[in-house]
């Protein structure tokens, strides 16, 4: 009897609670455990399908990040790359006398770049928290919804590739066994191992190589972004509240900016390098495919779609990259122009000798220009002198094949 008093003693005061009112008196008050509403359930569960969300996830689960590494995440991740490495090998000594051997090389070339590309971002993953840090606080740094296609559809790329597989096996059941690397095995396991061996390769490349990419995109568009609010701030300003308070304002906004896209190029120099020759490498491959294949790709739509839907992935990933990157000395030449003019409206009205030492700190800095490794310099006016020149290259080893 006395347990059971205690017990409904303990439930009444863990619902209620003693509150005094304007009398003085004790009053108890009822705490009402009211459940959530189904919208907040809703965005709750919609959060963990944000791409944002997505992004940051798979960045923690490759290793990317050294504050959240995880090592089981880490070792499984590093077998599926040095199996893909592996494969590869096998795959160029199965064909090295093949008479399309140039074309295997580049399309197997791919998942190597792939691979180095995961190295060399491992060897970043200090200084990528950073600089994801820094940009987070800033309500810019989202996707829109262009970017969110993007998103999606290169993270469905292994699986758009492994169902036409399976279904073209299916369908076009000629056979009871297979020979995997030279071993006889069953249909179904055959199967299934072509399925896993499909999305373990696409996602090595173009997948990963595009996810890299597309961080790498947001965050030079998240530059052009910050560039083009300080250069409309200055438009915005007369010539007569450009005071020099105002300048040195300016100029220490464009300063962070600065050190923002230097980290940015110390941290993806490597990685966009190697991301734009693998991007140029398979659109070399495919193109010669196709055109030395036709015949055979005409009667074959599920290799065709897929090689299709590669060589968009590939050629969309290299121009975003281009048009992202090559922003930046756009909207730098737009905020000197804004600023060259502005102050020279101030000049005419005041006699401001001080302040043409900020103008020559903002107008004698070069124009920035990201780069892959000092060699490929990313500017929108190379897009269409890239698109000739792998249909050069193209050309000439369909010739020499």
């Amino acid at each position: 009897m006395i347990s059971q008093d205690m017990k409904e003693a303990k439930e009444k005061t863990e619902l209620t609670s003693v509150i005094t009112n304007v009398d003085g008196q004790e009053v108890s008050k009822i705490h009402v455990m009211r459940p959530l509403p189904a919208s907040m359930k809703v965005k709750q569960c919609l959060k963990y399908f944000n791409s944002e969300y997505i992004l940051m996830t798979f960045l923690h689960w490759m290793g990317l990040l050294h504050e959240s590494e995880n090592r089981v995440l880490f070792g499984v991740f590093s077998g599926l790359f040095i199996l893909t490495t592996i494969s590869s090998l096998i795959m160029i000594c199965i064909h090295r006398n093949s008479d399309r051997l140039k074309l295997s090389l580049l399309h197997l070339s791919t998942y190597f770049l792939g691979t180095l590309i995961w190295l060399s971002m491992r060897r970043q993953r200090k200084r990528l928290p950073n600089l994801l840090r820094s940009v987070s606080k800033s309500q810019s740094f989202f996707f829109t919804k262009f970017q969110k296609v993007f998103f999606y559809l290169t993270c469905s790329v292994p699986f758009l590739c492994v169902t036409q597989e399976v279904l073209k096996q299916t369908i076009a059941k000629t056979t009871d066994f297979y020979y995997i690397y030279g071993f006889q095995v069953s249909f179904y396991v055959g199967n299934l191992v072509n399925s896993l061996a499909w999305i373990l390769h696409s996602f090595i490349y173009p997948t990963y190589a595009n996810l890299v990419g597309l961080l790498y995109s947001l965050l030079c568009l998240y530059v052009c972004t910050k560039l083009s609010l300080i250069t409309d701030d200055i438009e915005s300003c007369s010539a007569q509240e450009f005071t020099i308070s105002r300048q040195r304002d300016v100029l220490g906004r464009e300063a962070e900016i600065e050190r923002l896209v230097h980290c940015i190029q110390k941290i993806f120099s490597v990685p966009s390098f190697l991301i734009a020759t693998a991007h140029f490498s398979a659109c070399i491959a495919i193109l010669g495919t196709l055109i030395v294949n036709s015949r055979i790709y005409t009667k074959d739509y599920a290799v065709l779609n897929q090689l299709i839907v590669v060589f968009l992935s590939s050629s969309g990933g290299l121009l975003a990259c281009l048009w992202a990157a090559g922003g930046i000395p756009i909207e730098e030449d737009r905020f000197k122009d804004t600023f060259r003019r502005k102050t020279k409206q101030r000049f005419q009205l005041v006699n401001g000798k001080n302040e043409r030492c900020i103008q020559n700190q903002i107008l004698e800095k070069p124009t920035f220009v990201l780069s892959g490794c000092e060699i490929i310099y990313f500017r929108r006016s190379s897009i269409l002198s890239l698109a000739g020149t792998v249909l050069t290259y193209t050309i000439l080893l369909i010739r020499k094949n």
